[in-house]
């Protein structure tokens, strides 16, 4: 299986989960009523402040596809962030393979 950000067995993926866990049952629980009602309060006292709309206007098309899509192209383009295949190694037989055999033919 490949690793994306960091293995299964890592204390990185034990602490996140664990985290996540936490906070979890902390919401499950109501222990973060108060603060979700004093957010609620303080966006809807704020309606029509030109400047925190356009904050929240930002955050909320920035989840949009499109921007996401130009991120991911922007990450193939820049050289640094492209993935260095390493053709001596044996771990990855089949693109040894491939290579082995384009070498051949030139």
């Amino acid at each position: 299986m490949q690793n994306w950000i960091f293995d299964i067995r890592s204390r990185s993926f034990v602490l996140l989960t664990i985290l996540f866990l936490i906070l979890s049952s902390l919401v499950y629980f109501g222990v973060t009523d108060s603060f979700d009602q004093s957010v609620v309060l303080f966006f809807s006292e704020n309606v029509g402040n030109p400047t925190l709309d356009t904050i929240m206007q930002y955050v909320t098309e920035s989840g949009e596809v499109l921007w996401m899509l130009a991120f991911g192209i922007l990450m193939l383009v820049i050289p640094k962030t492209q993935k260095n295949w390493n053709y001596s190694d044996d771990s990855n037989c089949d693109f040894n393979i491939t290579y082995r055999i384009h070498q051949m033919w030139n």
